[in-house]
């Protein structure tokens, strides 16, 4: 009895991580994997006393995980609903082909698989082995996930998850019970030839994806190009009228010494030196293009009233003068100031030439919720936050790799 509750609770965890990974679930993670697991756990222990372990409970318990998907995941949809069935088909691998194992080991038929508790036993902890084994292995495989872009290729892989997890689930119990018959080995052979398609599919959804991302990147690339020129437009503006400005002072100061108004002339030659050195630069790293969008907007910040301390460390190197690196930080800076006036902002550079972005903010309780409700809609910074009491930190690491 305890052995079945231990593995009934491990394989309702493990289901439910691997979905939560696969997914990429970056909010109310811990919390849908202990949810779920109880709840299936409940499910399981309820059914199978009331002798209902078929297909009835196998749907009943992904029922509940498609819910918890719906109720946790901040950007739910059709492939959530895949994984869940892909992770409980790998489910269903593992049992058969870990069956299969004991087979050949023992020396048994499959409806003897289980005659004995020991081999029973052996049996499910192999399975569990060669599903976190396998299923660890295939996470790495990244996919990145555009789901808005491609809905109809999200039903596509759901429905045919859907059908080799009813086909799969059969197949099983049929082995399991009876001695292999020509329907067996017929669902068998459809079975592989769905593994074969959904393979063919899948590659052609991590080519699409990838191309996508691509173009999304490089229109976002573009859009922060198109906001320099903006800028560069703005800088000259300003130039022009400093220009002006300038050859006013000194004719004016001109005016004074010719007239001998000398305490005039040195207020006046005071008063724009204090100009000059209120305009300085704060930010020298000495690349050109990263110091100069980030100069601008933090002094039209300060312009405006706004409070920053800034402790930035990283080397004169060409890779940071990308204009999406800086404004990367600009655009998020500027979202801060809209809720909080006081920002302390630390830049480093990491082993691998990328940045290391942290926005310190003191005394953050006041709009705290809608505040992080709204940077969840940055979704090509992968933002993580730290809090105590009094103190928020935003940050986020660019790796650059993709602006080159």
């Amino acid at each position: 009895m305890i052995f079945e509750i231990v593995n009934n609770l491990l394989e309702n965890f493990l289901l439910s991580y691997f979905i939560s990974s696969f997914i990429k679930m970056k909010h109310n993670k811990k919390k849908f994997i202990i949810i779920t697991m109880i709840i299936n756990m409940i499910i399981s222990t309820i059914m199978t006393s009331h002798y209902l372990v078929g297909i009835e409970q196998t749907l009943v318990i992904q029922l509940c995980i498609w819910i918890c998907l719906y109720l946790f995941h901040d950007d739910f949809s059709f492939q959530d609903i895949a994984v869940a069935l892909f992770c409980n088909l790998m489910l269903f691998i593992s049992v058969y082909a870990m069956t299969i194992l004991c087979n050949s080991l023992f020396e048994t038929h499959f409806f003897n698989s289980f005659s004995s508790q020991t081999k029973y036993e052996i049996n499910i902890i192999l399975e569990k082995i060669f599903y976190f084994t396998s299923l660890s292995f295939l996470l790495k495989r990244k996919l990145p996930f555009l789901k808005k872009d491609a809905p109809y290729i999200n039903y596509l892989i759901s429905f045919e998850f859907f059908i080799m997890f009813i086909m799969a689930y059969y197949f099983l119990v049929n082995i399991l019970n009876n001695m292999p018959n020509i329907s067996n080995h017929l669902v068998f052979i459809g079975f592989l030839v769905l593994i074969i398609i959904f393979n063919i599919v899948f590659n052609k959804l991590i080519e699409s994806n990838e191309l996508l991302l691509k173009t999304k990147l490089k229109e976002q690339e573009n859009k922060y190009i198109q906001e320099n020129l903006d800028y560069i437009k703005t800088i000259k503006y300003d130039v022009d009228n400093i220009e002006h400005r300038m050859n006013y002072i000194l004719q004016s100061i001109e005016y004074d010494l010719i007239n001998k108004n000398y305490s005039k002339a040195i207020h006046k030659i005071k008063a724009q030196k204090e100009t000059v050195l209120s305009i300085s630069p704060i930010i020298t790293t000495n690349n050109e293009t990263f110091d100069f969008i980030l100069n601008l907007e933090i002094k039209s910040l300060l312009q405006d009233g706004k409070e920053i301390k800034t402790c930035i460390s990283i080397s004169e190197n060409p890779v940071f003068n990308h204009p999406v690196a800086a404004y990367k930080i600009t655009k998020l800076l500027k979202y801060i100031y809209n809720f909080y006036q006081h920002v302390e902002l630390f830049i480093s550079e990491k082993e691998d030439k990328s940045l290391e972005v942290k926005f310190i903010i003191p005394h953050y309780s006041k709009f705290s919720s809608s505040f992080e409700e709204e940077l969840n809609t940055f979704d090509d910074y992968s933002i993580s936050i730290i809090k105590n009491e009094e103190t928020m930190i935003i940050q986020y690491i660019d790796s650059l790799s993709s602006y080159h």
